[in-house]
């Protein structure tokens, strides 16, 4: 990717998170709400993680985040086609945003962009394998339990 096309895809990204976020505070917090399609928590000894779903038109975003909240990247990925991820400088979360925005959009057959932003001081090895083992669990958690709703079938008019 150009550094320009870089540039401008951070850039739309960003714009649709804060976008996404600056609803809860809005008026619409309501209409907010009605789009959360999930909270769901995972803690293992001091790591714990929240994965929250929010419908976005055809697609969701699912934010990702445990011990000092923040965004630390960004992940979009759709059913068939290559996912891309990005990163603030001096994060390292673009790998595991890429890895459940692959395996949600192909599971759930829809646009998925996940925003990850996971920092716990002196993290070791063994407790980043848990945070990666926790987030799988996670993503797989929402896969099982989510009723993507139904399209009438064709011919039929809705009721």
């Amino acid at each position: 990717m150009q550094n320009g096309a870089v540039g401008y895809f951070a850039g739309f990204m960003a714009d649709k998170l804060i976008k996404s976020l600056m609803l809860a505070s809005s008026a619409d917090s309501q209409a907010y709400a009605d789009n959360i399609l999930g909270n769901l928590s995972k803690e293992r000894g001091r790591i714990k993680l929240c994965l929250r779903a929010i419908a976005q038109g055809k697609g969701i975003l699912f934010q990702l985040v445990g011990g000092d909240c923040h965004i630390g990247a960004v992940a979009i990925s759709a059913p068939g086609k290559k996912a891309s991820a990005l990163a603030l400088p001096g994060h390292r979360e673009d790998g595991l945003a890429l890895q459940l925005a692959e395996k949600l959009s192909e599971a759930l057959d829809c646009p998925i962009a996940v925003s990850a932003g996971i920092h716990f001081t002196s993290i070791s090895e063994a407790e980043i394998a848990i945070v990666r083992e926790l987030a799988d669990e996670l993503a797989s958690a929402f896969i099982a339990t989510y009723h993507k709703p139904k399209k009438p079938a064709s011919g039929l008019a809705e009721a």
